[in-house]
């Protein structure tokens, strides 16, 4: 049977089929519908593009089924090579006309054809079923008038009722006299109702009383019967009962569940290795519409391929129709894709010369500074200048450093006295080293207007604030160990033997030290460490957390032995 969709004029005859058909309730159709979304029908049309890429590997399955069919053909006689000789005309009549023939001849040469008649009505049905499919539809009429079916075997009648009903229909469908077309109908309309008599099997009956309802509009019953008999069908079975399914949803317009069941359709047929179909262009030309070209123009050319290959006239007269319109479409999406791409490549070459542009400029930037260099040398008699003057501040530090001796000399009475000039010293060497920064920016300034950058570099260095800064700490450790000697034995017994700290070589004190010492003077504010060390805050958090951690005593306890140190 050809999945063809048939029309004909509503006639009292059948209103019993349509009571019959309006029994099947619309429940299963609803549950259909919702459980199917868009989702599923993407799922199915990316099965179908899958399936179309193996497209070959199905067509060498098919080959390989068929060539067996033949060895077998060479090594039989008798009834067995007939059947043998039909499953290959059957299985060919929709993949590949011209073998299909070859078939019926042999069959029809056979020594049975001459003393059995039903043999030879067969090879006529097949020859006008053949005929219809390479469009030649007056030779196909004039075969089957010929006949004498009555003579024929059940399944043979079968056959031709199938055969007839296919061809009226397809003569129907492409009528274009209003009258002639009536009448092609009316002859379908028969020929399907002498299926429905003749067929004794449920599925394959029940194909055809969809097939009806879908031509009167019963929809919901028509789904509903499908839908029950999917569950029972044989996989040659399927495909029919996915475009009757497809068929039903484009006449209530689901258009989702069209597609998804036009896609099982093509699926199945490819996968058969069947090459004439009407599935898959009915898909390109919705793949059109909706201004997916790629798919519309690959589903296109399959379908043309296939119907070339089967010499399938009316399939490809109906692909040929459409696909100038496709082809067209597409190319002009390619074109209008190679343009962008055109302009993307001169993108990347502009991009590509403005780096090169940017190159030559760095270069020239170079060369620039070279010249400054040479420009900074001129210069270095002037840092002469600037190290007097840092020698001056370093007489005044070692001033600072003997009157704060003096004043401890004076002092060391009291603790309390002790901390607090403790305390100004060192903030007073913490100013001077802020003075000396102060002094070095100024410099750099000054040999930055004078456009002398290698003077820039040399005052960028840190080296004679790391000297100081070095010879502040000593000054602090010194003093402080002064006042209190046994401070590192004393703070030690606070933590644990483990996690115990020993001074490096050439210090009095190391950070950790340092830093509890200006707690135990009464700093304990972290942004007053962290500039008086000149730490980041991070940096004396984590010390302090740290050596916290490592004690044996709780926080507060911890804190409170510290001062009484």
């Amino acid at each position: 049977m050809k999945r063809h969709r048939f029309f004909f004029p509503f006639s009292k005859d059948i209103i019993l089929f349509l009571m019959l058909g309006m029994v099947f309730t619309f429940s299963a159709s609803a549950q259909q519908e919702s459980s199917i979304t868009d989702a599923d029908m993407k799922k199915a049309i990316n099965a179908l593009d899958a399936t179309i890429a193996k497209k070959n590997e199905y067509h060498s399955l098919r080959q390989q089924r068929t060539d067996s069919l033949q060895r077998m053909a060479n090594r039989v006689k008798g009834p067995q090579l007939i059947e043998l000789y039909k499953e290959l005309f059957t299985t060919f009549s929709r993949v590949q006309t011209d073998s299909a023939l070859l078939f019926l001849n042999r069959l029809s040469h056979l020594p049975e054809a001459n003393s059995n008649s039903d043999l030879r009505i067969y090879t006529a049905i097949g020859r006008a079923e053949i005929y219809a499919v390479t469009g030649q539809y007056d030779a196909a009429q004039s075969l089957l008038k010929n006949l004498h079916i009555s003579q024929a075997s059940p399944e043979t009648r079968l056959y031709y009722y199938h055969t007839c009903r296919t061809i009226y229909g397809w003569m129907a469908e492409y009528a274009s006299v209003e009258e002639y077309r009536s009448s092609l109908l009316a002859t379908t309309e028969l020929y399907r109702d002498s299926i429905i008599a003749t067929q004794n099997t449920d599925v394959g009956t029940n194909i055809v009383r969809v097939d009806k309802m879908l031509t009167h509009g019963v929809i919901d019953s028509a789904i509903v019967l499908s839908l029950a008999d999917l569950e029972k069908a044989l996989p040659d079975e399927r495909p029919y009962i996915y475009y009757n399914l497809a068929e039903a949803y484009r006449q209530k317009g689901e258009t989702h569940l069209y597609k998804h069941y036009l896609a099982l359709t093509a699926t199945a047929d490819i996968q058969h290795g069947i090459t004439e179909y009407l599935a898959l262009p009915t898909l390109a030309q919705l793949a059109y519409e909706e201004g997916d070209l790629t798919r519309a123009y690959n589903y296109m050319v399959c379908s043309m391929e296939d119907a070339n290959y089967c010499k399938a006239r009316l399939r490809a007269v109906e692909v040929s129709n459409f696909f100038p319109i496709i082809d067209k479409a597409y190319k002009d999406y390619q074109n209008r894709q190679r343009t962008t791409e055109r302009i993307f490549t001169y993108v990347l070459v502009l991009l590509a010369l403005l780096l090169l542009a940017a190159i030559f400029y760095l270069r020239r930037q170079m060369r620039k500074l070279s010249s400054t260099r040479r420009q900074l040398a001129r210069t270095n008699l002037q840092l002469n200048s600037t190290n007097q003057q840092l020698n001056s501040a370093n007489q005044q530090l070692a001033q600072a450093n003997s009157q704060l001796q003096e004043v401890n000399k004076g002092l060391l009475h009291t603790d309390q006295v002790k901390e607090e000039y403790i305390a100004y010293y060192l903030g007073r060497c913490r100013n001077y080293i802020d003075t000396f920064r102060r002094f070095r920016l100024d410099m750099l300034r000054l040999a930055k207007n004078r456009q002398t950058d290698e003077l820039l570099r040399a005052l960028k260095s840190d080296e004679l604030f790391q000297s100081q800064q070095e010879q502040f700490y000593a000054d602090f450790d010194e003093a402080f160990l002064n006042i209190h000697p046994n401070f590192v034995e004393n703070f030690n017994a606070l933590l644990r033997p483990e996690e115990r700290i020993q001074p490096k070589r050439g210090e009095l004190l190391s950070t950790e030290f340092r830093i509890f010492a200006l707690i135990r003077l009464g700093m304990n504010d972290t942004t007053d460490i962290a500039h008086f060390l000149d730490y980041s805050l991070a940096t004396i958090y984590n010390y302090r957390s740290r050596i916290r951690n490592c004690s044996i005593y709780p926080k507060e306890e911890f804190e409170k032995r510290l001062m009484q140190l």
